[in-house]
C-alpha cells in the first residue's frame, strides 16, 4: 500500500510529542512533580524576608520552569532540527510490502526492512516507526493511502513489526 502526505510542522510536533511520551513512560509525571516542586522551593527562597541566598533560589526557580516545560522544549527542537536544512514541509510517499518500508521525498530516499524496525507506537494522530531506540519516523493519520484505509495501515504496522525493545 501506498501512503502519501505533508509532513507539516503541527504534524511532526504530534510526532514528536508522542515519542516523547512513548520514551519517558510514567517519568514524565514525576518530571513534572519534581519541577513545581523546585519552582516553590525557589520562589520560597527568593520571597524570605531574611533569605540569605536569593542566586539559590533563582537556580531553584530556572530548573523548576525547565523540567515543567520539558516537553514542549523537546517538541520544538526536533521540529526546528528537522527543518532548519529545508525552506517548506516535504512531500512524503511511503510504501508499505511484504519486504519493508520505502520513503521517498524530494530530499531524501529510504528503506528499511521490517525486521530492521525494533518499535512502534501508534495513536489518533498517527504512527510512529523506530528503527533504532531514538530514532523515529513518523506517519500520520491524515495521510492518503491507496489501497486500503488508515486501519489496513496500522494492522500492517502491528503484524510486521516485532517489538525489540
Amino acid at each position: 500500500m501506498t501512503l502519501n502526505y505533508t509532513l507539516t510542522r503541527d504534524a511532526l510536533r504530534q510526532g514528536a510529542a508522542l515519542h516523547y511520551d512513548h520514551r519517558m513512560g510514567n517519568w514524565r509525571y514525576v518530571r513534572i512533580v519534581l519541577g513545581v516542586l523546585l519552582l516553590a522551593a525557589g520562589i520560597y527562597i527568593l520571597n524570605a524576608e531574611y533569605s540569605r541566598f536569593p542566586i539559590l533560589g533563582a537556580v531553584f526557580s530556572a530548573f523548576g520552569l525547565v523540567t515543567c516545560f520539558r516537553k514542549p522544549i523537546f517538541c520544538r527542537r526536533v521540529v526546528r532540527s528537522f527543518f532548519k536544512a529545508i525552506d517548506e514541509p516535504p512531500e512524503i510517499k511511503l510504501i508499505m510490502n511484504e519486504e519493508g518500508v520505502d520513503i521517498q521525498s524530494k530530499h531524501s530516499n529510504g528503506r528499511t526492512d521490517w525486521a530492521g524496525l525494533v518499535d512502534f507506537r501508534t495513536n489518533d494522530h498517527g504512527i510512529l516507526l523506530y528503527p533504532q531506540t531514538g530514532i523515529f519516523y513518523w506517519i500520520p493519520a491524515c495521510a492518503e493511502v491507496s489501497e486500503g484505509d488508515w486501519s489496513s495501515v496500522v494492522n500492517c504496522v502491528e503484524t510486521n513489526v516485532k517489538r525489540k525493545l
